[in-house]
């Protein structure tokens, strides 16, 4: 339980640094990050990240139009994976 908290923490630090819309998330295991910021939709991020930096999030619009501008991105995975995910995600978004 403590791994997924300081995981939950550090995803939620990193992708307010990074400039997304992030609320807490208080017990789940992912945090979806709004992304109206950057000018993408939810459907073209999640393509380019997965093609450009090899990470995969998944679209915040497969959950409804509610969520169209978000995505929704996993901490279930080790503290290194998660830094390095966070890093390529900052450098994509440099690109917008």
């Amino acid at each position: 339980m403590k791994d997924y908290d300081s995981r939950r923490l550090f995803c939620y630090k990193r992708l307010n640094e990074i400039g997304f819309e992030v609320v807490k998330p208080k017990r789940a295991f992912y945090i979806m990050p709004g992304i109206s910021n950057f000018k993408i939709s939810s459907d073209d991020f999640s393509k380019r990240i997965i093609e450009e930096k090899e990470v995969a999030i998944v679209p915040g619009s497969i959950f409804g139009s509610f969520s169209d501008n978000k995505l929704r991105i996993s901490y279930a995975t080790s503290m290194k994976n998660l830094e390095i995910a966070m890093d390529r995600i900052e450098d994509l978004t440099k690109s917008f």
